[in-house]
């Protein structure tokens, strides 16, 4: 309670004489930041920072309501930049000078989720990594290699479940099937669904086979217990995961590795990776600072996401706190400049050049909501016999079309007859991101 009257915890004013950032993380990455801003860019800048504890991010929303918005605000949820902007409330990335490049210097397919109507309201501040995760023991006792393609994994499922072992997948992560056989979540002009194509109901239906026809476990209550235990030898799994084992697994320290995601081989032999985040934290700006504020916001803003800075914060971090702060930022230079371990890192930044996150578009929540419904419906066993994936999926673009149309009324993309006034034309990825070739000594 005593920290409750800390000037670091007391938003209902703002200092106009100060930059007031607030920051949606733990006190610890609080008190780092304001150390840096006090030694770094204050001096240089000659402009005061100060920067709030913030508990909640919904606390945006009321700040805006009451007009105390800050000047720059961090560790955002990935889906508020896009909330805001909806709402007219953020400020465009792209708009300012420097801008575009700094977005430039993002994978795109990490930049989806703070696209809206041709720009860009955030940029990433953390990533969280797709990987596969495998013990090196129980597979070179059971004489099976690394997948590098699901075919692979199929073909080594069986020699698992004969010795009583199981590869892990997340339940409701889509994004390996669906973007890895060409299937995007909504139509180029993010007006419609792209979930009513023959290639998602063929993208479903694997998601779906993987527990329906292969086995797998369809809830798990910890993979990070079960690859421990050695029952989960093998399975795909983000940043947290890594951590929890380098943290705290060091018994088997020397037993595990990883692997970029399974892949899907294509017609020219090629193999695509294509794999979503983790709903990564970020950075944005309001619309309503007034002009004079917004330039040094914008190059507090600037600052922080640098190379430079985004190194030293994660290195400090580290060495005044332990392994367990590693600093997971979006930079990917920054990043490699992290104490990885060479072959873990060179691993990651392979995958990173296949993020592909989930856009965001007026009614979007209910596309993730419905598919997850569906997958219920497909593959947990009830009363009632399960749906076939395609009477389940069929369902699901029904709701989704009808929310979508429904939101872009609101948000006058369409007019009150249902026509479209405009669209949204999203961002599209179809190449791996070539920003992540970094050489890792």
């Amino acid at each position: 309670m005593f920290h409750s009257f800390d000037k670091q915890n007391r938003i209902g004013t703002q200092d106009s004489d100060v930059l007031n950032v607030w920051m949606m993380m733990g006190r610890d990455y609080v008190d780092e930041l304001q150390m840096l801003a006090d030694e770094q860019f204050t001096p240089e800048y000659g402009v005061k920072v100060k920067v709030n504890l913030v508990q909640s991010p919904d606390l945006l929303i009321l700040a805006k309501a009451s007009g105390i918005l800050p000047d720059v605000a961090l560790g955002v949820p990935g889906n508020m930049p896009f909330e805001m902007a909806l709402r007219g409330a953020a400020l465009d990335i792209g708009s300012l000078p420097g801008g575009k490049e700094l977005i430039e210097s993002y994978h795109p397919g990490a930049m989806l989720p703070f696209y809206y109507d041709g720009g860009y309201y955030g940029i990433p501040e953390t990533t969280s990594f797709k990987v596969l995760f495998y013990r090196k023991d129980i597979l070179g006792r059971l004489n099976l290699g690394v997948p590098d393609t699901w075919d692979d994994v199929y073909r080594m499922i069986p020699t698992l479940l004969k010795h009583q072992y199981y590869f892990y997948v997340p339940p409701d992560d889509f994004s390996f099937m669906f973007y890895q056989n060409g299937v995007d979540l909504y139509t180029p002009d993010g007006m419609s669904t792209g979930l009513n194509r023959p290639e998602a109901f063929d993208a479903f239906k694997k998601w779906t086979d993987l527990f329906n026809i292969h086995g797998l476990e369809r809830q798990v209550q910890s993979f990070y217990n079960q690859f421990r235990a050695g029952t989960m030898p093998i399975g795909i799994s983000d940043f947290n995961m890594y951590m929890q084992l380098m943290v705290a697994a060091p018994d088997i320290l020397n037993e595990w590795g990883i692997a970029p995601v399974p892949g899907t081989r294509q017609p020219d032999g090629s193999i695509v990776r294509w794999a979503a985040g983790s709903n990564p934290t970020s950075a944005m700006l309001f619309s309503d600072t007034p002009e004079n504020r917004r330039e040094m916001a914008w190059k507090f803003l600037q600052w922080y996401l640098s190379e430079e800075t985004q190194t030293d914060y994660g290195l400090n971090m580290e060495q005044l706190r332990g392994e367990s702060f590693r600093w997971n930022t979006a930079n990917v230079r920054a990043f490699a400049n992290m104490p990885w371990r060479a072959d873990d890192l060179a691993v990651i930044l392979e995958q990173w050049k296949w993020i592909k996150d989930i856009p965001n578009v007026p009614g979007g929540y209910m596309t993730t909501r419905e598919l997850a419904n569906a997958w219920n419906r497909a593959v947990v066993p009830e009363s009632q016999a399960l749906e076939s994936p395609r009477v389940a999926l069929e369902k699901a673009v029904k709701s989704i079309t009808r929310e979508l149309v429904r939101k872009q009324q609101e948000f006058h993309f369409r007019d009150k007859a249902g026509n479209v006034v405009r669209t949204l034309d999203l961002p599209q990825i179809r190449e791996p991101w070539k920003g992540a070739d970094i050489d890792v000594e």
